[in-house]
């Protein structure tokens, strides 16, 4: 009988090597895919992260924005006629009056040049109920508040819990303050007292504007950062497109500044004592990271060296050359561009916020008084 004999099946060095090599380059293809992925996540959740703060910002102060109120009421307007024994005062005319005030502009106007404030800021009164002593006005939650917003350069900590705030160091950033004075603080209805009644005479005079001044360059301020790296805040009071006094643009707010106080004896349009219908709210924000290079090229810089502190003068210039027919190069170019080519040339990774608020409280009328 023959007995046939087999070798058992297997594998050779040469095909295990073969194989394990197969699978090296399989796992290093999957580990590269995945840390790129990885990565991707990363950078498009810290791309996300760094523009919510600004996004929720930008929201949270057109919101109280649009609640500015002025509470205006008619009064009557007396004249004085004869002299002496037969002097007589007598009713002229119902006018429009109001302690309340509305302001917005360029901070160097309000802050005297410091270059700490660059671009706009806004104050104005609204019912916002903020009072110091909870435990006694907690509960008159439409109390009467001074608001404001406005963009500040200067060193703070991180934004960072209470506990750890001791081991950051603090950084020179552009921030986004919100202006709050409680209450109990009310500043614009400080004023002189009447010799002759005796009551406090309101702050009214369109030269005074210690309502919001004093407090705001105490040494104890009512400021909190609303958000960080915000690099440029433009406010541009408007009348409402459909109106025919929109045609003068930006009549109303000559140089961007509008003051409540103010009669302007235009016929088609006076804001005294009124509020305006419509601001356009535009805000820049740029990310962490283009911040800390900005700041390392140019330490503790006014304008962390974007030096764009001729923008923003003039507001028929701030979207000039914008939309359809506006390709007639850098002459043409309005201030927002001139930012934005600005922010490119330097590798800054900026988001452009941009909103028309209606101003709710706002009851526009042509009225000379």
């Amino acid at each position: 009988m023959k007995i046939s004999s087999s070798r058992a099946a297997g594998f050779t060095f040469v095909e295990l090597l073969a194989s394990s090599t197969l699978i090296v380059l399989l796992m290093l293809v999957l580990v590269s895919m995945t840390d790129a992925t990885t990565k991707t996540w990363q950078y498009t959740s810290r791309k996300i992260e760094q523009f919510q703060g600004a996004r929720v910002g930008f929201e949270s102060m057109t919101r109280r924005l649009s609640q500015a109120t002025l509470n205006t009421y008619w009064d009557i307007e007396t004249v004085t006629t004869g002299s002496g024994a037969t002097e007589t005062t007598v009713p002229k005319t119902y006018v429009r009056r109001s302690e309340l005030r509305f302001i917005s502009g360029p901070m160097s106007i309000f802050t005297e040049g410091d270059p700490r404030y660059p671009t706009h800021g806004t104050f104005f009164q609204a019912p916002l109920g903020f009072v110091e002593d909870r435990s006694k006005y907690g509960g008159l939650t439409n109390l009467l508040n001074t608001w404001g917003y406005f963009v500040e350069v200067g060193e703070e900590g991180a934004p960072v819990p209470t506990p750890l705030l001791k081991e950051v160091k603090p950084r020179w950033r552009s921030r986004l303050k919100e202006f709050m004075e409680p209450s109990e603080r009310l500043g614009v209805y400080k004023g002189q007292a009447d010799p002759d009644t005796g009551f406090v005479v309101p702050i009214t005079g369109a030269s005074d504007r210690s309502w919001f001044k004093d407090p705001l360059m105490a040494k104890t301020r009512p400021v909190r950062t609303l958000a960080e790296n915000i690099v440029a805040l433009i406010l541009l009071p408007q009348l409402p497109a459909g109106d025919l006094a929109a045609k003068s643009g930006s009549v109303l707010a000559p140089g961007y500044l509008y003051d409540s106080t103010v009669e302007n004896s235009n016929e088609d349009i006076n804001p005294h004592h009124q509020l305006p219908p419509v601001v356009q709210v535009i805000m820049v924000a740029i990310d962490e990271e283009s911040a800390r290079r900005l700041d390392e090229k140019a330490p503790r810089s006014p304008d962390l060296g974007l030096s764009f502190g001729q923008l923003f003068q003039d507001p028929e210039v701030l979207l000039q050359g914008t939309g359809a027919g506006g390709g007639g190069g850098a002459a043409s170019m309005g201030d927002l561009q001139r930012l934005e080519a600005v922010l490119v040339a330097r590798k800054v990774n900026y988001r452009i916020f941009n909103s028309n608020v209606i101003i709710r409280g706002a009851k526009w009328g042509r009225e000379n008084n």
